[in-house]
């Protein structure tokens, strides 16, 4: 995905945020907007990357995200699931 793609472009593909994404749905990790490597290496531990599966478990009430992942469930706060990008899984 390029990084120059406009949010507005990526919600006209039919993309979301993690962050805006809804329990019960499973969906397929379309890219990751960062650079900070270190963000990058903490997703990859959780499961969380280009074409990876995953689904939203619980909203919680402090922001974060629990999730189901290839690594299990894990919990995600808003700040990094509002770089990550998704396509519900078909």
């Amino acid at each position: 995905m390029s990084e120059m793609e406009s949010p507005a472009s990526r919600r006209h593909r039919g993309l979301l945020l993690l962050a805006d994404a809804q329990p019960g749905i499973a969906y397929t990790v379309s890219g990751i907007y960062e650079r900070d490597r270190r963000l990058l290496e903490f997703l990859e531990a959780r499961g969380i990357r280009p074409a990876a599966k995953l689904r939203i478990l619980e909203r919680n009430y402090d922001q974060t995200l629990t999730l189901s992942t290839s690594s299990g469930n894990v919990s995600l706060g808003r700040a990094a699931a509002e770089r990550v990008w998704l396509s519900p899984t078909r």
